[in-house]
């Protein structure tokens, strides 16, 4: 039996992504002929994003909605933009040998923003995502009832993986940070003497260009080292109810893990429960 490391997982991971997006490219077609219209309209400077229209953002939300298999990051990509409209933004960016990208731009100042860019449009050229710092930066937003997302990046860079390729880092030295947590599952309803904790989704990516880190490192879970991800909290008392807590008694079970699986560059896949609490 074939030994599954992180690059193996990845090639498999990342050719079936490839291979969606060609049976994709028809409806593929529509959302590059918008980007094109877009970037013609701007007079795009090759390889810096332009802002879509609000017209633009509306043809591509009917285009995505409802989502289909396809479509679906780039549906996430529009509704992540209603966490912040002051400072998020729908754009295109057409690079050299890549298929045109629909990216979402967090916007700082003029100097300091970050772009995420996923290119699934066109035949024949490269696939794949971008993740563009232009200065370094630490960013909090979202959080309450939707996703809290947390970009953290030590200086300029940008970063490209191809769809069934392998990451593409910047010329000089950096780390980019990307950390999510989503609260996707409603809580569930208690009963006489269980309660049940199920903690937000949690997403980790850290992409490092240096001499300590893997190149990169990818941690998928349910909660983190702060938050209870899987909780099952017992009152025995009420479990075994008012006649068999007079004869038996038991301290309350109370048990919590945030497991969660690790892949990072050059290493073989982890997984973990977390620290219980007890």
């Amino acid at each position: 039996m074939a030994t599954a490391s992180p690059d193996t997982v990845g090639s498999v991971v990342g050719q079936i992504v490839h291979e969606m997006s060609d049976l994709a490219s028809q409806q593929g077609e529509s959302l590059g002929n918008i980007l094109e219209n877009a970037i013609q309209q701007a007079g795009q400077v090759p390889d810096q994003v332009t802002k879509l229209t609000d017209d633009a953002v509306e043809q591509i939300k009917h285009l995505v909605d409802p989502p289909d298999w396809w479509s679906i990051l780039v549906f996430a990509l529009i509704q992540l933009k209603e966490i912040d409209n002051d400072h998020l933004s729908i754009g295109a960016l057409d690079i050299d040998r890549w298929s045109r990208m629909v990216t979402l731009t967090y916007t700082v100042d003029e100097n300091t923003r970050f772009t995420l860019g996923l290119a699934i449009t066109d035949a024949g050229k490269k696939r794949g995502i971008l993740l563009d710092a232009s200065a370094a930066l630490d960013l909090t937003f979202g959080g309450g009832n939707g996703p809290r997302i947390v970009i953290s990046s030590n200086g300029a860079g940008r970063w490209k993986y191809e769809f069934g390729g392998v990451l593409d880092p910047p010329d000089t030295d950096g780390v980019i940070d990307v950390d999510v947590l989503w609260k996707v599952v409603p809580e569930v309803p208690a009963t006489t003497g269980f309660a049940f904790t199920v903690g937000a989704l949690h997403l980790h990516a850290k992409l490092a260009k240096n001499q300590t880190d893997p190149l990169y490192t990818l941690v998928l879970g349910w909660g983190d080292k702060d938050n209870v991800g899987l909780g099952l909290h017992v009152t025995a008392a009420d479990a075994l109810g008012p006649t068999l807590s007079q004869f038996i008694t038991i301290a309350d079970p109370n048990q919590a893990y945030s497991p969660q699986v690790v892949l990072a560059a050059g290493q073989s896949p982890r997984f973990t429960l977390g620290t219980a609490r007890l």
